[in-house]
This record gives C-alpha cells, sequence and structure tokens, in this order.
C-alpha cells in the first residue's frame, strides 16, 4: 500500500504541477511497470485512473491532458514487455505520442485558421527566441551577429525535421523506460534486439526519395531517413551493450562511454551506422566468434 500510495502522489503531482514535476513524467513508463507487479493489472489500471478525476478543475486541465497522454503511453509499453517484445515496447508507445501531437498539431491550426507548417513556424520561433536571449549573455557580438544571420535558415530546416525530432525524443524516453525495465524483468533480450532485415530497403527508398527534385518528396524523403535512423541508433546501442557485457567492462566505463554517445552527436551518427551495416555482417555473431577464439 505504501508504494501505491507514492506512485498516486507523484500522479497527482504531476496532474497539478506540471512544470514542476515533468520530468517525473518521463519515467512514469517505467514506475507504472515496477508498481503495476505489486496488485492486479485492472485493480492498478482503475487507480492510476483516479488522478484524471481532477480535470474537471480548470486549473488542473493541461496536466490531467499530460498525465493522461503518459498513462496511454505506460500502459501500451507494459503490454508489449510483458509479451517480450522490445521492439514494439518502444515502436507503438511512441507511435502513440506522436499520433497525440499530430492530432493536437491539426487542432492548433483548425483553431488558427492556419496550416500546420506555420503552427510548427510560430513554436520553433517562441523557442528560437528564447535561445537568443540565452546567446545575448553568453556570446560576443561577432557571434552573435553570425546567429542572427544563420537563424532563418535554422527555424526552417527545425521546421522541416520536426517530425524526426518529435519521434526521436519520444522514442528516446520509450528506450530509457525499457531500459530500466529490463533491471526488473529477465528475458527482455535487448543486447541481441535487431530490426527486421527489410527496412534496409525502405532506408533505400528514403535515400532515393531525397534526389527527387519535387521539394515535397525530398522532404518526406529526409524525415523517412531520419525516422529509419532511429531505429538504427536502437540497434547500434545494443550492439555496443551486447560487447561492453561479453567482456565484462566495468560500470563507470560503461556511464562514460553511454554519456559520450548521448552528447556528442556524430558519435550518435555512427552508432546508427553501426546498426544499419549490422543488418549486412552481424557484428554480434563476429564478436561472439572472436571472444570464443580468445578463450580456445
Amino acid at each position: 500500500m505504501f508504494f501505491n500510495g507514492v506512485f498516486i502522489f507523484m500522479c497527482i503531482s504531476l496532474v497539478v504541477f506540471p512544470g514542476l514535476v515533468m520530468p517525473v513524467a518521463f519515467f512514469l513508463p517505467s514506475m507504472y511497470y515496477i508498481w503495476s507487479g505489486r496488485l492486479v493489472n485492472k485493480r492498478f489500471l482503475l487507480l492510476s485512473l483516479a488522478p484524471l478525476l481532477l480535470a474537471f478543475i480548470p486549473a488542473c486541465l493541461q496536466g490531467a491532458i499530460i498525465y493522461g497522454c503518459m498513462l496511454g503511453f505506460s500502459v501500451i509499453q507494459k503490454i508489449y514487455i510483458d509479451k517480450e517484445h522490445p521492439g514494439l515496447s518502444v515502436l507503438l508507445p511512441s507511435a502513440f505520442l506522436v499520433m497525440i501531437f499530430m492530432i493536437y498539431l491539426g487542432i492548433r491550426a483548425y483553431m488558427l485558421s492556419k496550416g500546420p507548417l506555420f503552427v510548427m513556424n510560430q513554436w520553433v520561433h517562441q523557442v528560437m527566441d528564447q535561445v537568443a536571449g540565452v546567446y545575448e549573455h553568453m556570446l560576443t557580438k561577432d557571434q552573435l551577429m553570425e546567429f542572427r544571420i544563420n537563424r532563418p535558415t535554422m527555424e526552417h530546416r527545425i521546421v522541416m525535421l520536426m517530425p524526426v525530432l518529435v519521434t526521436l525524443m519520444i522514442s528516446l524516453v520509450a528506450w530509457f523506460n525499457l531500459i530500466i525495465v529490463s533491471n526488473v524483468k529477465q528475458g527482455l533480450g535487448l543486447r541481441n534486439w535487431r530490426s527486421p532485415e527489410w527496412l534496409v530497403y525502405a532506408f533505400i527508398a528514403a535515400g532515393v526519395m531525397t534526389l527527387v527534385p519535387s521539394r515535397p518528396v525530398s522532404i518526406v524523403g529526409v524525415n523517412a531517413i531520419g525516422l529509419l535512423l532511429i531505429v538504427y541508433f536502437f540497434q547500434g546501442m545494443a550492439i555496443i551493450a551486447f560487447y561492453l557485457y561479453l567482456n565484462r567492462w566495468r560500470l563507470f566505463i560503461k556511464v562514460i562511454i553511454y554519456v559520450l554517445i548521448f552528447t556528442q552527436v556524430y558519435i550518435m551518427f555512427i552508432v546508427a551506422g553501426l546498426g544499419l551495416f549490422d543488418t549486412w555482417f552481424d557484428f554480434r555473431t563476429r564478436i561472439s566468434n572472436r571472444r570464443k577464439g580468445d578463450t580456445a
């Protein structure tokens, strides 16, 4: 009862104080999975739905919507973790939140009587205004002038890549929660996960689309490549985890490696490339064979 009370308290806090407790929302799926094991699933789900009653209070409506979305995300991820489908436990909850985002974008565009691109441009412009305010205290006059000159181009590129960026952020949340749950639930086999081989044909087709002179087609192609690179990034991370596990590297070294990966964009692209080329080279089999040869 104590742990259930703690969980419900955090959920209510997310509804009432969404701005302050937002970081908790990112870990709600793993907390939901861990704590749901202490009660019958249906009873725990009903208990988790209770904070949504606060939606009838106008001041709590925004927080209730955020909590409802994350709760749906958590339930979907739990279903597929229980079925031991790690790929689907990232893909489907991420698709759920991306769909919610697209619906919200459509509603916002309808309310403003504008197109979705206008709304995204507005969002990006507001964010860049905040970035510019920070840069005014950090950059030199020459650097600030360069930023102002390049800002329209940067905003345009961010808007064009908005689907990929939103999907990346959401899928990383799903993946981090899956990693946390894997320390509780055995048998997920994350280190051995690989994407379907047919995805490489989709990747090649997306690459061809980027070469088409039509701008809308090339934009779709760029976004498709970005989405597929997210999948291959996770496959590359599985290869790295497999190598570190097989060679029994110390925890603090693993932490340093993972921090480097997630703080250096170019390393993330290298990891995604590792996952892509694993389709042909099957690096984990090569690592295992080499390990057996060294111990023989």
